[in-house]
């Protein structure tokens, strides 16, 4: 598998923490130039640095996904680092629980839609430009069992997660024609903060 993505270059968001984080450290371990984006700024900047100390080539921006001039301004740091973009891992996500909808605050509920969805979306408008002059690639969107089956008291996750697998179906029947691989990942519970 070493060198298997040897040439490419993959923005991943979330990728100082978690599913994110693995992901980068997967892709960059097997070739890919990485850059990462997302929220975690100081364990973004450490993974960068390790990752420099031991060769891979991963760089890292601290972007607020929900902020649409922030995710323009990382996906184009990210081709001035790297000159282009081949695909695209969208890990970024948060989870909130113990709460009913009837308890679920408008505030709550939308964090969880405008991270979980609304930041796939905006990344996605924003990269695939880019991955469809390159010729075509992958877009990978990471979704959950929660989509399909879950528990008590995730409401806003749930519908989020449901939402991925909507836009990434809608995603893969609309960029087929440019060569662009739309996936949707459904993961189940997994031990990060």
């Amino acid at each position: 598998m070493a060198g298997r993505f040897e040439g490419r270059s993959v923005l991943v968001t979330g990728a100082a923490t978690g599913i994110g984080r693995a992901t980068a450290q997967y892709l960059a371990a097997n070739g890919a130039s990485v850059f990462g984006i997302g929220l975690d700024g100081d364990e973004g900047r450490d993974f960068a640095a390790t990752a420099a100390a031991d060769g891979l080539p991963f760089r890292f921006r601290e972007v607020d996904l929900t902020d649409e001039g922030a995710v323009r301004a990382g996906v184009g740091a990210a081709i001035e680092a790297f000159g282009r973009i081949d695909a695209v891992v969208n890990a970024a996500g948060i989870y909130e629980t113990g709460k009913r909808l009837e308890d679920l605050s408008d505030a709550e509920w939308d964090r969880t839609i405008a991270v979980n969805l609304t930041a796939i979306f905006r990344v996605c408008r924003a990269v695939l430009p880019h991955i469809r002059a390159g010729g075509g690639g992958s877009v990978v969107n990471i979704s959950s069992v929660h989509a399909l089956a879950t528990v008590p008291g995730v409401p806003a996750y749930a519908a989020s997660k449901a939402g991925v697998l909507g836009l990434s179906r809608q995603m893969a029947l609309d960029y087929a024609v440019d060569r662009i691989r739309v996936n949707a990942v459904i993961v189940g519970s997994v031990a990060t903060r």
